[in-house]
């Protein structure tokens, strides 16, 4: 039984750390080929929570933002959910980026986003620990035939933690070549985009 534990904790600790490569990965894209302004909430959806064996866990609160975007030489709106249950009222500004092809969907709030992927990251390592330090003696079998010399678990938690840092610095070393290559490449259309937009204003 504690194999199976272990592997169900592994399992759960390795998907929220794919999630939050995922989520790094996309909000670079976009972040890279997008273009940045900002988004006012305009109403608060209230929704049904996730569902459980006794029904719904209750409403939850999502903000609703308002950006505006130009495509076609025309100037368009778009409305995009936030993150459920986040703390702001109507007329809230933040930035957003987005990307101009799909604005609708293609877009991240880095405000209202920048803890959510380090959530994933931090209970991924967490759950991922756990699944090896309960099922170690019978993972440490494999070791010697991956090449990884005889080490104690205690070490190997240690090495973990070491590598949930590294993951850590690798994200925020990203974050920051990412907005220089933002700023590098988009300095032009942010100066068309103000000069189009006090044009049609």
């Amino acid at each position: 039984m504690a194999i199976i534990a272990s592997t169900i904790f592994l399992v759960i600790g390795l998907l929220l750390i794919l999630g939050f490569l995922y989520i790094l990965f996309r909000n670079g894209r976009i972040k890279r080929n997008g273009i940045l302004t900002n988004a006012k909430v305009v109403s608060i959806s209230f929704e049904k929570g996730s569902e459980n064996e006794e029904g719904f866990s209750g409403i939850i609160k999502v903000p609703v933002y308002s950006f505006e975007y130009f495509k076609n030489e025309k100037i368009k709106s778009c409305r995009i959910k936030g993150r459920s249950n986040s703390k702001v009222k109507i007329g809230d500004i933040t930035p957003v980026y987005y990307h101009p092809k799909n604005p609708s969907k293609d877009y991240f709030l880095p405000k209202k986003d920048f803890f959510v992927k380090y959530m994933y990251l931090l209970i991924g390592f967490i759950f991922f620990s756990i699944g090896i330090s309960k099922g170690y003696n019978f993972y440490s079998n494999y070791f010697n035939v991956l090449g990884i010399p005889d080490v104690t678990k205690e070490n190997f938690l240690k090495v973990i933690l070491l590598v949930f840092i590294g993951f850590v610095l690798w994200s925020l070393l990203i974050n920051i070549v990412n907005t220089f290559i933002y700023n590098k490449k988009n300095k032009g259309i942010k100066i068309n985009s103000q000069k189009f937009y006090k044009k049609a204003v």
